[in-house]
């Protein structure tokens, strides 16, 4: 058990993990970073939330834990306390917090929709598959039915019954938008604040460079089309990455 009395436990390619994980690098927040296991980490995981003192509802990631405080098992929630801990990062300030939440939103439906497209992505290729579970896992034949296995759990899950059709129009509806507000500048709300970070991960549909991802599931991440399309994006976010960097390396694969 880590003494840092911040931990945080997160997935290194979550996209909720990561904008959770980047408020509280751009905090300067310090934490002890736990790498979550997906299916077979969630009975420990609820057990830990509920000693919290937090109500369970699903054990997802990412999750804060403080010492003396319930845990936070929102990427907002966790953004938010990055903000009120470190009100100098400007994270979220108070005459633009309406429109952070509003800009939260559309991260949240967006990230479920790149969801949808990911999860299918993977399901169709043994490599990916196999880089979702823990190196001592990946053997051929008993690696790819766990792996299998944890792919309906997610469907499961989160009820991924979209068509990935319709997912991938939510994601190109959501840049398009991003596109239009952003009017050529650096940041949605005319300042840096966690509206752009929650924006930035939804390009995760072109990996970032820093991104913790093995090579199969880079190359099946990697949404050529929505690289070629949304190519201007993709470079605000590098561009931001560059500035205000997360450090996604805490987290391995």
């Amino acid at each position: 058990m880590s003494r840092n009395p911040r931990t945080l436990v997160a997935l290194p390619y979550s996209p909720w993990s990561n904008k959770a994980q980047w408020a509280l690098d751009v905090a300067g927040l310090d934490y002890a970073a736990e790498t979550y296991l997906p299916m077979l980490g969630e009975p420990g995981l609820r057990r830990r939330i509920a000693r919290s003192g937090a109500k369970v509802h699903k054990a997802t990631v990412p999750v804060l834990f403080e010492a003396g405080r319930p845990a936070l098992t929102d990427s907002f929630a966790i953004a938010s306390r990055a903000a009120e801990l470190a009100p100098d990062a400007q994270l979220m300030p108070a005459e633009h917090l309406d429109a952070i939440k509003r800009w939260n939103q559309r991260s949240e439906d967006a990230l479920c929709a790149l969801r949808g497209v990911m999860m299918a992505a993977v399901a169709a290729d043994r490599g990916a598959l196999l880089e979702t579970l823990p190196p001592p896992l990946r053997l051929p034949l008993l690696g790819g039915l766990v792996a299998r296995s944890g792919v309906a759990f997610f469907r499961r899950k989160y009820e991924l019954t979209a068509a990935v059709a319709e997912h991938r129009a939510v994601l190109r509806q959501t840049l398009d938008d991003v596109r239009t507000a952003l009017d050529g500048g650096e940041h949605l709300l005319g300042q840096p604040t966690y509206a752009d970070l929650a924006m930035a991960v939804v390009l995760h549909v072109v990996p970032p460079a820093q991104m913790v991802l093995g090579p199969a599931s880079r190359a099946v991440w990697h949404q050529a089309d929505f690289a070629e399309r949304y190519a201007d994006l993709v470079a605000w976010r590098d561009r931001l990455i560059e500035r205000r960097p997360p450090q996604w390396h805490r987290f391995g694969p």
